[in-house]
């Protein structure tokens, strides 16, 4: 008789038993949520061979991100897991176990995570693994590959970031005069140039309209 996975007087009994079509790998899900909503990702695992003990960090960037629970699946039935938060916003995760339990060959979620987004704009947040271990019931390391995912929040509109500092700058000082030069920067609308009046102190303001490119102006 076949089992599931097509072994003769196999014992699998679900094609999720079955190992996965590809080599071993870790992957995080992927979901479009909106700003402000608690929602899940997927842990998943695909595995060819049984898995004794597993170790993540897995890091949100930007780090728009709360995690606020993480829920084993029946796939870790019989594993101790703990997870911590990082002070860099990730979060480590070490499951084990200790009665020998693995985690058997197939495909499929090994763990929930429950975030909270925890900002108001729009932003592609990618989740990736700064690291992750797999290893068998000796304590040997499992080669394996690692995928990550991406949360799109729906929110408003980001404001504009701030115009960059111009480039280019130069000072010629001339007879009662200084000539500036310098390339304007993208998103600015004016510059500035402050001048001091007469050794006593105070200061002068010379609004300048720019209009992007390059600009020159003589200050008398």
């Amino acid at each position: 008789d076949l089992d599931a996975c097509g072994e003769c007087f196999g014992g699998a009994v679900d094609p999720s038993e079955c190992g996965c079509d590809g080599p071993t790998t870790i992957s995080l899900g992927s979901a479009s949520v909106d700003a402000g909503d608690t929602f899940e990702v997927d842990i998943s695992l695909c595995n060819d061979d049984f898995v004794a003990g597993i170790e993540v960090n897995i890091q949100d960037a930007p780090d728009h991100l709360d995690a606020l629970d993480i829920v084993p699946t029946d796939r870790l039935e019989g594993f101790m897991m703990s997870w911590n938060p990082q002070p860099n916003g990730s979060f480590i995760l070490v499951a084990f176990s200790l009665t020998g339990d693995q985690i058997a060959p197939g495909t499929g979620p090994i763990a929930n995570i429950s975030y909270q987004s925890t900002n108001i704009y729009d932003a592609s947040v990618s989740l990736d693994f700064i690291y992750s271990v797999l290893a068998d019931e000796f304590a040997q390391e499992i080669d394996h590959q690692s995928q990550g995912g991406t949360v799109e929040v729906n929110g408003e509109e980001p404001p504009l970031e701030p115009p960059t500092p111009p480039t280019g700058l130069t000072a010629e000082g001339g007879e009662s005069q200084v000539d500036l030069n310098w390339n304007a920067s993208f998103n600015a609308d004016y510059y500035n140039v402050y001048r001091e009046e007469g050794s006593a102190g105070g200061s002068g303001i010379y609004n300048l309209v720019v209009d992007y490119g390059s600009w020159q102006s003589e200050v008398s």
